[in-house]
């Protein structure tokens, strides 16, 4: 029964000890039986619920949010210093470059690889003669390596460039295998010959 099915039902002096009570509990608990009020209050507690879900939702979504964008910076960061490092030692190359030849530069690539090779060899027998540990032992052993197998694959493609430069070039004008053949010239006419023959 609706609210106005039930005031409808009320005598005069009801409605009107309703209307002058200044308790208002009487009225109240007559709006709070009825239907209507009953159905908004379950919607609007269903509205605060899905309000509530949404927020704690938004605010999980803004601190992954946050701690994105400081990953993202620190990213940022870290890629600059590293442009920054690797655009220093490229300029280092050139200038080094610029004054050493190939071949000098090959040289220094296979000491260099040859240095590493050593290294991991002194690391060997670091780690059986007990004065590392395994840990320290894989890390050392595997960097000098890596570094000398590095160092190895740059000094065997600089040495087919080398070679591929050596074999591309001309060869020495002045000098040919195999001259090229003139034919001879006619002999004089005589001399005693009134008429010379034609050739």
């Amino acid at each position: 029964m609706s609210s106005v099915d039930k005031v409808n039902q009320l005598t005069t002096q009801e409605l009107e000890e309703m209307m002058n009570t200044s308790d208002e509990s009487t009225f109240h608990l007559f709006l709070n039986e009825d239907q209507g009020v009953k159905r908004l209050k379950g919607e609007r507690e269903n509205i605060e619920k899905d309000t509530l879900l949404v927020a704690r939702e938004t605010l999980s979504l803004e601190n992954k949010f946050n701690s994105d964008r400081e990953r993202l910076i620190e990213s940022c960061q870290t890629y600059a210093a590293l442009k920054n490092e690797f655009e220093s030692q490229l300029g280092t190359l050139k200038t080094i470059l610029s004054g050493t030849s190939s071949e000098e530069v090959l040289q220094q690539l296979r000491k260099l690889s040859e240095q590493k090779e050593d290294q991991s060899e002194e690391v060997t027998e670091m780690f059986l003669s007990g004065k590392c540990s395994t840990e320290q032992f894989l890390k050392d052993f595997i960097d000098k390596r890596r570094d000398s197998h590095i160092f190895r694959v740059k000094s065997e493609h600089l040495s087919k460039v080398i070679r591929k430069d050596q074999t591309g070039r001309p060869r020495t004008a002045g000098f040919s295998p195999n001259p090229p053949i003139f034919p001879a010239p006619h002999p004089p006419p005589y001399q005693n010959s009134p008429v010379a023959p034609q050739w």
